[in-house]
């Protein structure tokens, strides 16, 4: 009975560890496009420039943070080094981009391409791979913790939307806010049961850079590598910049992102709820069909109907442009 109360006051700190991650994962990729062209004033290729730095820059990132994951385990060192500098997200919008927009859009595009790839596009697999890991040595199901994250985008879509419309600048505040709670749980929370922590794995002294070498002799990397860029860039031009084409079809860019709001949160609580027969989908067919699916783009074209299913509720009693 003691341990099971153990194993779950272990758990708790964990979903809100991945939900203050993914508050500011979901509030960045949601209204930065929305905030560089309303208050940074860039234009398309500009805001572009930023999103495909950050893109870049993550393969850099990735590698040697896998590799350094890989390294300490289940020691803390890079994943509070993380969001620590994810505190410094507000302070970074508020008073070092305009600036440093001023003295070159290139520039900037290179800063903050750095700034949020470390955070975010290099960050994440440092998040994941850290709760992954606890879930072993914790005996938890590491999907009852990823629930943490997919509430983050149902809340963070409904307040950084109103947000936003108050003080375009206070998402971002509102993301230093979550990266100290994140902090916070990862210091004083995020308890590891270091008795079970070979069931996670031992892979501090096996692993070297001839056998991170050896991997990308593996076809089949490859081949994924692939279709994971297929992926990502399906659902990168659809996070980055439908924003900008949805509130086209309101009077006021304030009317706009309000709707958008709304409709990313009933989105993402329909992905959410879609996350509970998707395990028995699975199994049922097989995870190789399951990634046909996504080959044929029947998964990506199901979440752009639901998208504008959603919309079309939301735009029902607002008066929009004819």
């Amino acid at each position: 009975m003691d341990a099971k109360k153990s194993e779950s006051k272990n758990f708790w700190g964990f979903p809100i560890t991945h939900f203050s991650y993914f508050f500011i994962w979901a509030t960045v990729y949601g209204y930065l496009t929305l905030w560089m062209e309303q208050v940074g004033h860039l234009n398309g290729t500009e805001s572009g420039a930023v999103f495909s730095m950050m893109a870049g820059i993550s393969l850099i990132f990735q590698p040697i943070f896998g590799v350094v994951s890989d390294k300490l385990l289940f020691r803390k060192t890079l994943i509070l080094t993380i969001s620590v500098v994810a505190i410094f997200i507000g302070p970074f919008f508020q008073w070092a981009f305009l600036p440093l927009m001023h003295i070159n859009a290139a520039l900037v595009a290179i800063v903050t391409g750095i700034f949020l790839s470390f955070i975010l596009n290099g960050g994440v697999s440092v998040i994941e791979q850290y709760v992954q890991r606890a879930s072993l040595a914790n005996k938890f199901e590491y999907a009852h913790s990823r629930v943490g994250g997919s509430v983050a985008g149902i809340v963070a879509s409904l307040i950084a939307g109103r947000l936003f419309l108050w003080s375009p600048n206070s998402i971002f505040w509102a993301c230093s806010i979550a990266a100290v709670i994140l902090t916070g749980f990862l210091l004083f929370s995020d308890k590891i049961n270091m008795e079970n922590a070979d069931a996670a794995g031992d892979t501090s002294d096996s692993l070297d850079w001839k056998t991170v070498v050896s991997v990308f002799k593996i076809k089949n990397l490859w081949v994924l590598a692939i279709f994971y860029m297929g992926a990502s860039a399906i659902f990168d031009v659809f996070d980055q910049q439908f924003i900008i084409f949805f509130k086209t079809f309101f009077h006021t860019a304030a009317q706009g992102t309000l709707v958008y709001s709304y409709m990313t949160s009933g989105q993402t609580a329909i992905e959410f709820l879609l996350m509970f027969p998707m395990p028995w989908i699975i199994n049922k067919i097989g995870s190789r069909n399951v990634d046909c699916l996504w080959v044929l783009n029947l998964y990506p074209d199901f979440r752009f109907c639901i998208s504008a299913i959603m919309g079309l509720g939301c735009l029902l009693p607002f008066d929009c442009r004819a």
